[in-house]
């Protein structure tokens, strides 16, 4: 993980502005740092560990880095099994909230 961060971070500070460059370098060093900790082997690497090291919202804001994987074979991402995984979030957060209310036997 340590040397795909420093190679992103590399190209990150070449192409963009020292300001903006900053900024997405500590937020990928930081993903980076929890892909790791959930990441064991870089051979894991896969769509739901990613998903699973940094949620729909923590994708969103490194998906620079998140492409940049993509495009130098770090990762296989499939998009669409993102997209399902937020949808079952999304599910799951609702039945949890409204679970015991009235209408629990329409949310099952």
């Amino acid at each position: 993980m340590a040397k795909l961060f420093t190679e992103y971070g590399t190209e990150a500070a070449d192409e963009l502005k020292a300001t903006v460059a900053t900024g997405r370098i500590a937020r990928a060093a930081a993903a980076c740092r929890q892909i790791a900790l959930t990441v064991p082997h870089p051979d894991d690497l896969t769509t739901d560990a990613l998903y699973a090291a940094l949620g729909a919202g923590g994708l969103q804001r490194v998906s620079p880095m998140i492409t940049y994987m993509t495009e130098i074979g770090a990762v296989k991402l499939d998009r669409a099994r993102i997209m399902n995984q937020i949808e079952e979030d999304r599910v799951t957060q609702a039945l949890v909230a409204y679970g015991e209310g009235p209408h629990r036997s329409l949310l099952k």
